[in-house]
């Protein structure tokens, strides 16, 4: 189960509602991890988000002081530019979701007046 904490509210999304909510013009990938095997991520991956869907894997984020553990249903976004790699402390599934980045507003209709 994802769960998101927002001051005092508590949301709880299953790993299958957050593969709906993605990128639709790049909607990310699954990978397979044996334990001890490691995969980095480079590139522009700010606000990615990295799902554990079986398994333990262990991050680190260039310029992130802290290491993250996560179990089946945990999430995490990259926070910041440079390489983040994920490893396996035992054979897991990881799915990598694209950001959900907006593009401004460009049609014909004011949106102030």
């Amino acid at each position: 189960m994802i769960t998101r904490t927002n001051m005092n509210t508590q949301h709880n999304l299953t790993p299958s509602v957050a593969g709906r909510i993605c990128n639709e013009k790049n909607p990310g990938y699954e990978i397979t991890l044996e334990k001890g095997a490691s995969k980095s991520i480079t590139g522009v991956k700010q606000w990615d988000m990295v799902i554990c869907l079986e398994g333990e894997i262990w991050i680190t984020q260039e310029h992130d002081l802290k290491d993250y553990v996560l179990g089946p249903g945990d999430a995490f976004f990259i926070t910041l530019p440079g390489i983040v790699v994920v490893q396996a402390f035992k054979d897991s599934r990881v799915e990598i979701m694209s950001s959900l980045k907006c593009t401004s507003y460009a049609g014909k209709y004011p949106v102030f007046h």
